[in-house]
């Protein structure tokens, strides 16, 4: 039996131990079982996610949403994933509700962002099963566009949150309103939101995806280049056909199992995605907010003459970012280490197509940044 056996059955085991005929655990209890699985491995919390998911009983999906809670990325999501597939299901929708509720209430500014990443990575496939209103996708935007509007500090993060949910919901196939994306993404201020956005829409059922056709044409002229390189790929996914080559579901999931999937320019687009995204954790919230509201990459992304920075002590010279050098440990909003496997499919994707389009500089100069064994 291999190492991976064993701990999907240690997790299986843990599971069983729970009362699953009887009375559910309560929330306290719920609790405490979450915080128990904090201690175990990355992969065995991963594990158990996936055993959750595959349980139809109340308790299962009471301590999906505690996962929600997680201090990986990573998990956050998987579990996310599986809570938005379970539409119609009143304990989600009671959660919800409260926690919406309690998105303006909540005490102290990391909960307050925290609550609402779960709150809009879930929503947005539950629309049509809930009867509040104000939790209904549109309502949600206008909150977070509101709130971005007057640079409200994380107010980034909540854009990319909520796209992140509209994205989960064309996953689950759950009906997604194409104006609100149009709206979304003419006036989202986070790149990434954008990005998320687009793919959300080359996941649509093609009949659908046809009303949205303007707003991925028009996105190849975005402000921002990643943004520009997401609308050539997501172009390029066939109405209803295999989407893999071109979009990732999760950039996360990505470092682990689905660089294999990807083109070698959707490679190098995911690659960059994620060193950005963790090179906004070197700052504090209001460097993050200001640097993920620019529409332009840093000269350590875009220039051969400042690629060493990433690995410096500062920024190259004129540089509007603040962020190197690139952080080798992350936080609660990090995606990850770059593993061996992920950079060497890099340097494999750069040996085959080049630099990307965004870089100006040479092949061998964007390379280096991935011969690092600190990625890992």
């Amino acid at each position: 039996m291999t190492t991976s056996t064993n701990r999907r059955s240690n997790v299986i085991t843990l599971v069983r131990t729970l009362d699953v005929a009887g009375t559910p655990p309560d929330p306290t209890e719920l609790k405490r079982i979450a915080q128990a699985a904090q201690s175990l491995e990355l992969s065995m919390r991963h594990a158990l996610v996936v055993v959750l998911g595959s349980i139809s009983v109340a308790w299962s999906i009471a301590l999906l949403v505690e996962m929600l809670g997680d201090t990986d990325y990573g998990v956050r999501w998987a579990a996310a994933e599986r809570l938005a597939r379970r539409t119609g299901d009143p304990f989600v929708q009671d959660w919800l509700t409260e926690e919406l509720a309690s998105w303006d209430k909540s005490s102290g500014f990391a909960r307050s962002l925290k609550m609402q990443e779960r709150l809009l990575w879930i929503a947005p496939s539950h629309v049509s099963s809930l009867s509040s209103p104000e939790l209904s996708a549109g309502h949600l935007w206008e909150k977070v566009h509101a709130n971005s509007e007057a640079l409200v500090p994380g107010s980034l993060g909540s854009e990319s949150s909520l796209a992140q949910g509209i994205k989960l919901a064309a996953l689950a196939g759950v009906g997604v309103d194409t104006a609100l994306v149009r709206t979304m993404i003419q006036d989202s201020r986070f790149w990434f939101a954008r990005v998320e956005l687009l793919q959300a829409i080359a996941l649509l059922p093609p009949n659908v995806r046809r009303d949205a056709r303007d707003v991925l044409r028009d996105a190849r002229h975005d402000r921002h280049p990643l943004v520009r390189a997401a609308a050539r790929l997501t172009a390029r996914v066939p109405p209803g056909g295999d989407w893999r080559p071109w979009l990732w579901v999760n950039e996360r999931r990505t470092l682990t199992d689905g660089a294999s999937r990807l083109s070698s320019v959707s490679l190098l687009l995911i690659a960059d995605v994620l060193t950005l995204l963790n090179l906004y954790l070197a700052g504090d919230q209001t460097v993050r907010d200001s640097a993920g509201a620019l529409e332009h990459l840093p000269p350590c992304l875009s220039r051969s003459d400042a690629r060493g920075h990433l690995d410096a002590l500062d920024c190259a010279v004129g540089c509007t970012f603040g962020l190197c050098p690139y952080p080798l440990s992350g936080d609660y909003w990090s995606r990850g280490r770059f593993p061996e496997s992920f950079a060497q499919r890099v340097r494999e994707a750069v040996a085959k197509v080049g630099a990307p389009p965004w870089y100006e500089g040479s092949s061998e100069s964007y390379a280096r940044f991935w011969d690092s064994p600190r990625r890992s």
